[in-house]
């Protein structure tokens, strides 16, 4: 498994060029500000919703357990679960927000540095450009996860 995501991954680094002039590097990462930028007002709208939505399910398990004791220990394991799920989302927030940010703090970096050079110059796109890409995707893989695992719920019965 380890082997075919490192084959994956060297297959993707494999399709940049190894030298790009400074000002295409500066560009590319202005992009990668911008894109972040996108991106963190998004997880930010989607993040403050997923929250909600599994204290909305507490809370709706909350009332079958003051209304039906004699069922309270089946709805307890319900709420030990959405526990678990809203922990689990709190630090995918945690890690989203701070890979994200720092994408952005390190292309401003990079760009800060690539100040030293004439325009005409080249540098090594590898040690630029791929820090704050990986950073964006692992942050876009995050959000992915907690869009398709977090909101997924027991099964809740009719009252």
């Amino acid at each position: 498994m380890m082997l075919a995501i490192f084959a994956i991954l060297r297959s993707i680094t494999g399709a940049f060029p190894d030298y790009v002039p400074i000002t295409t590097a500066n560009n590319l990462l202005g992009i990668m500000i911008s894109t972040d930028g996108f991106l963190l007002g998004f997880v930010g709208i989607v993040f403050a919703q997923l929250p909600s939505s599994i204290m909305d399910q507490q809370n709706i398990l909350y009332q079958r357990m003051l209304e039906k004791h004699e069922e309270a220990s089946d709805e307890m394991n319900s709420l030990k679960l959405l526990d678990f799920r809203k922990y689990g989302l709190l630090l995918a927030i945690a890690a989203t927000f701070s890979l994200l940010l720092g994408s952005i703090f390190i292309s401003m970096a990079n760009i800060a540095d690539n100040s030293k050079f004439l325009p005409t110059d080249t540098y090594a796109t590898f040690s630029i450009l791929f820090g704050p890409l990986w950073y964006t995707i692992i942050a876009v893989v995050l959000l992915v996860f907690a869009l398709a695992v977090v909101p997924l719920r027991p099964p809740l019965k009719k009252v």
